[in-house]
């Protein structure tokens, strides 16, 4: 078995942890880019996989809370994994909207106390010693070739599969 990497993928509802989730797998992570992931049920054992959260202590799977923890970073290191932290960060005024439409959220106000609160969270539960990195939106829009080679490069990653066209959502809400 070789070494057992894990990308956590963290930002607020509607900030593109699904669109990371999906180049992360594209470039041979295992995981899901939905809001059900095989993680959720199963204690991981791949090589190299991807798990995406809003923050650490969200929605800890049945195998992390039977071996005891409530943050699902330190449950994947306790099984051996080397952990590294992506969080999205997207422009709030279109995190928001897109959490109104979503619907996560039922207004505007909701949707700006929510971003906060997953932001605090995010922070206060990441281990100390965590290498992490937040990656922008809409760098990875603007910018999709030459942005996301650089990151996986910086990642010792490669895509394996084709990606998608990064699709710049915040447009609809500029007009």
């Amino acid at each position: 078995m070789g070494r057992k990497r894990a990308f956590f993928v963290m930002g607020p509802p509607s900030s593109g942890t699904r669109m990371m989730a999906r180049l992360l797998i594209a470039a041979g992570c295992q995981g899901d880019g939905t809001h059900e992931q095989r993680w959720d049920d199963l204690e991981p054992t791949a090589d190299l996989i991807m798990m995406r959260r809003h923050q650490p202590n969200g929605r800890v799977p049945g195998w992390a809370r039977r071996r005891g923890h409530d943050n699902v970073i330190r449950a994947l290191q306790s099984i051996g994994y080397e952990v590294f932290g992506v969080i999205i960060s997207r422009d709030w005024s279109c995190t928001i909207k897109s959490q109104v439409a979503a619907p996560h959220v039922d207004s505007v106000d909701a949707g700006l106390s929510l971003t906060r609160s997953c932001w605090r969270a995010i922070f206060r539960n990441l281990p100390d010693g965590l290498a992490f990195e937040i990656v922008s939106y809409e760098s990875l829009v603007q910018r999709q070739t030459g942005a996301l080679e650089r990151m996986l490069e910086r990642w010792g990653l490669t895509l394996v599969e084709p990606v998608e066209a990064i699709k710049d959502a915040n447009a609809k809400y500029y007009g």
